[in-house]
């Protein structure tokens, strides 16, 4: 039987999916003559499946009525910019494969990707200020000002991740800091999915709180997801920042030495099994969880304050499943 995430993934999909056909077809419109460049773009439209962003304004949209062709415009610029960081964030990390397949730094180099990731900041933000065509110029100035704002504080985020970097200590308070202002972009997609619509402020900042909660829980989904691959949790600690739930069984200086000497290159999926149980049974990370409780809490208070509607519990499902497996 499909799992309850996987079901909520395929409705998230499912708005996306639009989304996406126009952002692909937009981009093949583009009248290139360097052949690398338009290789470059095809390699990455062929597999863009970030079902999140795009998935998120639609549901913020349609939870505060907003204009269907509003949204589809908002989603594809959203689509544009987190491709333009998506692919910088590779030439900054030296990710040369992702998920098994080259990135497009890794097949074309640094020089392609970045004027590749610079072609889709332009496409974005002009499409930002082409919502014009269905939502008033000062809503439209508004919504460009949040989506500037939220990635200004994600790159200062991965600033600050490169400049802590390979740190000995990385402190609790400096790693939330960090989870804080990378989910500054769902806070924004949320946001502005309720901004394309003629609903109440107080529901516009509850969409940003929204958005702000499923950011975090997201990041910090992914980190517990990292230390049960291998490669991935012997790459973080040794060359990144430790996942989260590492730092907080870290806080611990016997159970620290414990999963030290167990982390080693080329783990076998056994060993980081026995690391994972380790790191999963320590009482600092069980408290990591119920912060994680704490931030969906939010998450569902936020929502609540909308009328009842599909999205809305669409939007209550998600905030849900980010503790799926990990409070039992």
């Amino acid at each position: 039987m499909e799992s309850h995430a996987k079901k909520l993934a395929t409705i998230l999909r499912k708005r996306s999916v639009r989304a996406l056909e126009v952002a692909r077809k937009d981009v093949k419109q583009e009248h290139l003559q360097s052949e690398q460049a338009k290789n470059a773009l095809a390699l990455y439209t062929k597999d863009w499946c970030n079902i999140i962003h795009p998935g998120l304004i639609s549901l913020a949209g349609e939870a505060t009525d907003a204009d269907s062709g509003a949204v589809l415009r908002a989603q594809t610029a959203m689509l544009f910019l987190t491709a333009a960081f998506d692919i910088h964030d590779d030439i900054i990390d030296r990710s040369s494969v992702k998920n098994g397949k080259p990135t497009v730094f890794g097949k074309f180099g640094t020089d392609i990707a970045l004027l590749v990731g610079n072609a889709f900041l332009v496409k974005g933000f002009t499409s930002l200020i082409s919502l014009e065509e269905f939502i008033p110029m000062e809503k439209t100035k508004r919504i460009f000002l949040v989506a500037k704002e939220a990635f200004f504080k994600i790159g200062d985020a991965h600033a600050l991740e490169i400049s802590i970097r390979n740190q000995k200590e990385v402190s609790l308070d400096k790693y939330w800091n960090v989870v804080n202002m990378k989910s500054q972009g769902l806070q924004a997609d949320a946001k502005i999915g309720a901004l394309l619509s003629m609903t109440t402020e107080g529901n516009v900042e509850a969409m940003a709180a929204y958005g702000q909660a499923i950011g975090e829980l997201e990041i910090l989904r992914d980190d517990f997801i990292d230390i049960y691959d291998p490669e991935e949790l012997h790459s973080r600690i040794g060359t990144e920042w430790p996942p989260l739930p590492i730092l907080y069984a870290f806080q611990d200086k016997k159970m620290r030495s414990r999963i030290q000497e167990m982390i080693h290159e080329g783990m076998s999926k056994k060993e980081t099994n026995l690391v994972v149980d380790c790191i999963m049974e320590s009482r600092e990370v069980h408290q990591l969880v119920q912060e994680m409780r704490k931030i969906m809490d939010n998450a569902n208070k936020a929502v609540n304050t909308l009328p009842n509607s599909e999205a809305k519990q669409t939007m209550l499902d998600l905030a849900q499943i980010m503790l799926e497996d990990l409070d039992e």
